[in-house]
């Protein structure tokens, strides 16, 4: 967050002159706006580099994962998870094949039959 300190003024105005119907655009086009976290549609200065944390709930039906779309898949996001968890604290979490397909599994039981129903009904492709 520090490298953006310096452009948060001209940041700050760019969100500011772009409409509400557009802010979408703004965020998955420039990764310094998608930093911002929840300040882009709140405006608070405390929620810079805040995001909102959805539930788990369905969470296999919510492809492309974290909060620019950047991961395709929910095995691929437990792995940069996990990665990235491990390398912030400077601890490795050690998990097996079967540890990590245990934890995607678990995930996919979070999705209710009635969602199901509805993505197959819309033709969503389940991962």
């Amino acid at each position: 967050m520090n490298r953006l300190t310096a452009r948060l003024p001209v940041l700050s105005m760019r969100i500011a002159r772009t409409q509400a119907a557009e802010l979408d655009d703004l965020i998955t086009s420039d990764p310094e706006v998608a930093a911002l976290g929840r300040f882009v549609t709140t405006r608070n200065p405390r929620d810079i580099g805040k995001f909102r944390t959805p539930t788990l709930r369905n969470v296999a039906l919510t492809a492309p994962y974290m909060h620019d779309g950047s991961i395709p898949t929910l095995r691929q996001a437990v792995d940069f998870e996990i990665y990235y968890r491990s390398l912030r604290s400077q601890r490795p979490l050690i998990l097996t094949p079967r540890e990590r397909l245990d934890l995607v599994s678990f995930l996919d039981s979070l999705t209710s039959p009635a969602a199901i129903d509805f993505a197959k009904m819309v033709q969503f492709k389940l991962e």
